[in-house]
């Protein structure tokens, strides 16, 4: 069964004032007003760092933690199939009790040292002897712990910016030597630890990523992005290493994910959605007048049909007529078109003559409803690259075969 992720607590954060920087299904994306673009991290440690953290430990908006094996010298994770989650967690608490409570007789063990060798010096033998023996009681104390005390928890806290290590509070400043001099992990797992405190120093790049929607089944990963009312889709299968990344409209998005999830992610989309619904409404609406007047020049022909078409005002007459006819069904014949809606009712148009430094014969957008509502002599407004431009009508062209 399929996870779906809403509003996702990850890597996110503003690499500058028009970009931000977001990891979802293994890979870090930028962000912008124009769009969605996948980027390298290859020349970029404190990412892969992040990344790894994400990964490998319990990230929150709380902070990060992570429990240490001592004996495997290797992260503790719960196991699926070994035994539950609830009982793995509860040996795991169990065991970071007990490296707590090692550190206590220690700690006694300290005390009660110091103060044997000031009985002995003032020749006290009796504190000797009772110090001697709570010494042997301690030490069996430690030994008995010990077996179970093998595992640390590592916590950063966010709110305090502290760490932890089990229940005690540790610097942040140099973590990774310091609990390495003090044999808290071995020289080979340093690596971990430094990505620990990479991603506590640098806490401040994870954040919640709205906008954006992970629906994970097995192996596949699927991110839906927003931006705008358009929509990217980064499909990941880990397994295969195989990756797809598209640029959709948000229908296409929906129908894309719902196809290879059975998910659905209209919610992401709902007033883009309901935009769309009042423009088809207009679009409807528009043809439904428009058939009407069909109906009526068809009816006006259908009486000059009965005249004398040697006449030249009836056949000059006829022939207007079965002019605005056609031209009315060019007009359904676009507002027709199902892909209109999914283009926010833009459609391709051809401009016929040379207009304010754009070329006649370039492709360009137009608005279909401002299109056939317009005169000929009327100004509409074209979208020629990132460029609009107002022109009179009769520059611009439509075909009736248009497809989007």
């Amino acid at each position: 069964m399929a996870t779906v992720k809403k509003n996702i607590f990850t890597i996110c954060f503003e690499s500058d004032e028009n970009s931000k920087v977001v990891y979802t299904a293994g890979k870090f994306f930028n962000i912008t007003e124009s769009g969605v673009s996948p980027m390298s991290t290859a020349y970029n440690p404190l990412l892969e760092d992040l990344a790894y953290s994400l990964k490998n430990f319990n990230v929150t908006e709380e902070g990060l933690s992570f429990y240490y094996d001592l004996k495997s010298k290797s992260i503790k994770r719960i196991t699926e199939g070994i035994a539950s989650a609830e009982l793995q967690q509860e040996k795991m608490n169990e065991s970071v009790e007990s490296f707590n409570e090692l550190i206590e007789l220690n700690a006694k063990l300290s005390e009660v040292e110091a103060l044997r060798k000031e009985h002995k010096l003032a020749g006290n033998e009796a504190a000797v002897s009772e110090a001697i023996n709570i010494i042997s009681e301690i030490k069996a104390s430690i030994a008995k712990v010990k077996e179970t005390a093998t595992v640390t928890l590592y916590r950063y806290v966010a709110e305090e910016n502290k760490v932890y290590v089990n229940n005690t509070e540790t610097a942040l400043e140099n973590f990774t030597e310091n609990m390495f001099a003090a044999g808290y992990i071995n020289y080979a797992d340093k690596a971990i630890l430094k990505k620990f405190e990479a991603a506590a120093n640098n806490f401040d790049k994870y954040s919640v990523a709205e906008n954006l929607t992970e629906i994970t089944e097995d192996s596949i990963t699927v991110s839906t992005f927003r931006v705008n009312e358009k929509a990217f889709v980064y499909k990941n299968n880990v397994e295969t290493t195989i990756t797809e990344f598209k640029e959709l409209s948000a229908v296409a998005a929906i129908d894309y994910i719902s196809e290879k999830t059975g998910e659905d992610v209209s919610f992401m989309f709902e007033d883009v959605l309901q935009a769309k619904l009042e423009l088809r409404s207009r679009l409807d609406a528009k043809i439904e007048e428009t058939l009407g007047l069909i109906a009526f020049l068809k009816d006006q022909r259908n009486i000059l049909a009965e005249a004398n078409k040697n006449i030249p005002e009836i056949k000059e007459a006829d022939k207007l007529i079965s002019s605005e006819i056609a031209n009315f069904e060019t007009i359904i014949s676009i507002l027709e078109n199902d892909e209109l809606t999914r283009n926010d009712g833009y459609t391709t148009a051809t401009l016929k003559t040379e207009y304010d430094g754009v070329a006649a014969g370039t492709e360009v957008k137009v608005d279909a409803l401002d299109y056939t509502t317009a005169g000929k002599d009327d100004i509409i407004t074209i979208v020629s690259g990132d460029k609009a431009i107002k022109v009179e009508k009769r520059h611009v062209e439509i075909s009736s075969k248009e497809t989007i």
